[in-house]
């Protein structure tokens, strides 16, 4: 443990000097960014790799875990370059950077829309790239060196019931106690999960949200400047803080 606290506290976490491993489950790109801004998840760059739900959009909880359920085995079934028949994208184009009205790769099954792969016009070159990123996202699992969280951002609740499905099939890989459930919760009120290993950080104060509206900013460039917004600050603050406390025990 004073291993792990001294490799953060030098700010310099790489794949090598960390024991544990942070795997994002959705449902944006939330838990990839906030992680490694707060030096908590190394950068691409120090050898981490990216994995199936770090980038994109990913509202259906339930196709998460059916995907994995099914190990990927219909997670290309109905991707296409198109629209996604979501009410969520309406919300998109100013907190996410995101045009609702162009073409992305989608999943109406996953509700998923993989934004950062726009400029690919191929079903190839992305199957590609996301096979990759599920061989990677099985290499991390099943790797008992580290200790693993996989974090969620949710705006919707997630049901207990989700979380036992979710625990059930990792356990198909990994001993019971080698990982942990954290849930950052953004859906309008507060709840607890009572399961071993699981933790819900709320963060269902709306105040960052109507701070990007104001000021026509998306939360991923308000994060990387929270400098120069307070709420984006305070955000930062509460989940970057909360994660330090569950992660590193400090």
């Amino acid at each position: 443990m004073l291993k792990i606290i001294k490799n953060f506290l030098n700010k310099k976490p790489t794949r090598h000097n960390l024991g544990y491993r942070i795997i994002p489950l959705g449902s944006y790109c939330l838990p990839r960014v906030i992680s490694t801004l707060s030096m908590l998840k190394p950068r691409k760059a120090s050898g981490e790799k990216t994995l199936p739900f770090d980038l994109g959009f990913f509202w259906n909880i339930d196709g998460i875990i059916d995907t994995l359920d099914n190990e990927f085995k219909t997670f290309y079934d109905d991707i296409e370059l198109g629209h996604l028949n979501h009410d969520k994208t309406r919300d998109l184009e100013v907190l996410f950077d995101f045009n609702p009205q162009a073409k992305h790769w989608v999943s109406e099954k996953l509700s998923a829309v993989f934004n950062h792969e726009y400029m690919m016009t191929s079903k190839e070159e992305f199957r590609s790239r996301y096979d990759k990123r599920i061989e990677n996202f099985y290499e991390y699992l099943k790797d008992e060196r580290y200790e693993l969280y996989f974090l969620i951002a949710s705006f919707n609740e997630v049901k207990l019931s989700q979380i036992n499905r979710l625990k059930s099939i990792i356990n198909r890989y990994r001993s019971k106690n080698s990982y942990n459930i954290i849930i950052i919760n953004q859906c309008a009120h507060s709840y607890k999960i009572h399961e071993k290993n699981v933790y819900v950080i709320d963060e269902i104060d709306d105040t960052f949200d109507k701070m990007l509206r104001a000021n026509n900013t998306n939360w991923a460039e308000a994060l990387k400047r929270k400098e120069v917004f307070p709420d984006a600050q305070k955000f930062y603050d509460d989940v970057a803080d909360n994660l330090k406390k569950i992660i590193l025990k400090i």
